[in-house]
């Protein structure tokens, strides 16, 4: 079964969009995960897997990760307040997993920039 976090219905089928309002669709594990997520637990649930550069960056980051089905958090620094005094340091946001899926998400991160080259590399 399949849920939609944004209108909260429910599939029966492999729906990956929602007829109705046209948001992806979770599976029951993508669900718990979103849930964590909503519950501020996402720093003991997710580490970090790699530094984010811009907007762009990060939007593709979001849509490939997605479609290979592994669980992530794309995390901007921009919204905290502090966004300007961390941005220069840091970079844009922050790439979150889950921890066993750490190793395939930086090697994917490192794909994903070998295909842009106008990505940053590290």
């Amino acid at each position: 079964m399949r849920h939609c976090v944004a209108c909260h219905s429910e599939y029966t089928t492999e729906v990956r969009r929602c007829p109705d309002c046209g948001s992806r669709t979770l599976d029951a594990r993508e669900l718990k995960l979103w849930h964590i997520a909503q519950d501020e637990l996402t720093h003991e649930s997710f580490v970090p897997a790699g530094v984010l550069e811009g907007p762009v960056e990060a939007g593709f980051v979001d849509q490939v990760f997605a479609d290979n089905d592994i669980p992530h958090i794309v995390r901007s620094y921009g919204g905290d307040g502090f966004g300007p005094i961390w941005q220069p340091q840091t970079g844009w946001g922050v790439l979150l997993v889950l921890d066993e899926d750490r190793d395939q998400a930086r090697e994917l991160l490192k794909e994903i920039r070998a295909a842009d080259p106008g990505l940053p590399e590290g």
